[in-house]
């Protein structure tokens, strides 16, 4: 151990990890709630306006942009990504 440790009481050693756990709990929780506004802004997301076929579309288009040599398909009202046979 280091000698600031080492000359720290077991309660302030205590004390101080409890800080930083707070600390990194507060963080992680604020970037849960930015992720989560994001994802439900996303345009992309396969909830947002799921009967609308203009976003049908982008959806579609953008899978068919990040997963080239794939295609989308209707399995069951459910959309998913299948390799195209070329």
């Amino acid at each position: 151990m280091t000698p600031l440790l080492t000359s720290m009481s077991e309660a302030a050693l205590a004390a101080a990890l409890a800080r930083v756990s707070e600390g990194v709990a507060r963080e992680l929780s604020e970037l849960a709630e930015r992720r989560s506004k994001l994802e439900g802004n996303s345009l992309l997301n396969l909830d947002t306006d799921a009967g609308d076929p203009l976003w049908a579309a982008v959806r579609e288009v953008h899978a068919s942009v990040k997963h080239p040599g794939r295609r989308v398909e209707r399995a069951g009202g459910a959309r998913v990504l299948r390799r195209s046979v070329a």
